[in-house]
């Protein structure tokens, strides 16, 4: 796949200014958002409306463990439905295509609809994870960065009855806890918190290169943070061409990637997101 990318680099230098090229790629040091597709509405209420639903019913049996999150997420539920919208759809188009750290992140629910994800969360804040599937299990990935490569492993379970508050443990000084998210996982992050969202697929959804997560945040302005740092990322690459058409998940769902920065990626891969 990395002989691909040099492929389509060529063709790009060949089609696309060289300075303009060459100045972008002093700017971005990185893949983030290559082979993400820019954030569409489409994600239905109706998940945000049975994720509620769980909550309540998680409340009203649990005897002791973290609150549920209701009121986070009812006025997200609130806030869409007043401005008459749905949740935005991320497609992840190629394996280790990743979403970086954004410090603007709205407060939001976010469903893993398809594929297998490695959440990399450096906190600063506790999260709330509400798995799933029918064991109540969330596996944690052994993290490895020697600030070349990041290498994330499975590394044992833990027990989440219903849901869990997932608190980034400190090390070095930094908080930061990798889980890895299957289909119909759930989480609820404050606003502000630091997370990549990776593409694995490799150990459940071996056989699968695309996935999909379904992101409902609490709106405080009228663009999403996310496609803000989508939009960003692509005008640092003025002059080349930045997006392919691709029909990803739903086949009513067209979505446009980021294909701009593949040539400093395909000669000198970052390390933010490696299986």
């Amino acid at each position: 796949m990395q002989r691909l990318f040099i492929l389509i680099t060529v063709a790009l230098l060949g089609v696309a200014p060289l300075g303009g090229l060459s100045i972008a790629a002093q700017e971005v040091a990185d893949e983030d958002w290559v082979n993400v597709a820019r954030p569409t509405l489409g994600a239905p209420i109706s998940e945000l409306e049975l994720l509620l639903e769980t909550l309540q019913s998680i409340e009203a049996e649990q005897q002791e463990g973290p609150p549920a999150p209701i009121d986070d997420v009812n006025m997200i539920l609130e806030e869409l439905e007043g401005r008459d919208q749905t949740g935005y759809v991320v497609s992840f188009l190629q394996r280790q295509a990743h979403i970086p750290e954004i410090d603007t992140s709205e407060l939001m629910a976010v469903q893993v609809r398809s594929g297998e994800f490695v959440l990399d969360n450096m906190g600063p804040s506790p999260f709330i994870v509400v798995p799933g599937g029918e064991d109540d299990t969330i596996t944690i990935m052994d993290l490895e960065d020697d600030g070349v490569e990041v290498v994330y492993a499975l590394n044992g379970d833990i027990s989440c009855p219903g849901l869990c508050e997932i608190t980034p443990p400190v090390t070095d000084g930094e908080p930061r806890i990798a889980l890895q998210m299957l289909e119909g996982d759930w989480i609820i992050a404050p606003a502000a918190e630091l997370c990549v969202w990776c593409l694995l697929n490799r150990n459940a959804n071996a056989d699968q290169t695309v996935g999909m997560l379904y992101v409902y945040p609490l709106l405080t302005d009228d663009e999403f943070a996310w496609i803000d740092s989508w939009d960003t990322f692509e005008m640092a690459y003025q002059g080349a061409p930045a997006t392919l058409e691709v029909a990803v998940g739903q086949p009513d769902i067209a979505t446009t990637a980021p294909l701009a920065n593949v040539m400093t990626w395909a000669f000198n891969p970052s390390s933010n997101c490696r299986g």
